[in-house]
């Protein structure tokens, strides 16, 4: 996957049979990119790591462009 694809959650429980079940891909910010970048990274999304987090249940995702 591209980091532009955003976060994509897999159904693995049948490694012969994969399935995506769900995604989120976070939307542009308004100028995100600070100046010296530009032209390196684009203003689209650009998630770069993502964290589940047990206890809550919560799924974060780094994007960077615009942040958490």
């Amino acid at each position: 996957m591209w980091y532009s694809d955003g976060v994509r959650v897999v159904d693995a429980s049948d490694p012969t049979d994969l399935e995506e079940v769900a995604y989120f891909v976070p939307p542009a910010g308004q100028n995100p990119v600070k100046p010296p970048q530009r032209g390196v990274l684009s203003q689209m999304p650009q998630v770069w790591g993502v964290v589940v987090d047990e206890t809550t249940e919560l799924v974060y995702a780094s994007d960077m462009n615009t942040g958490l």
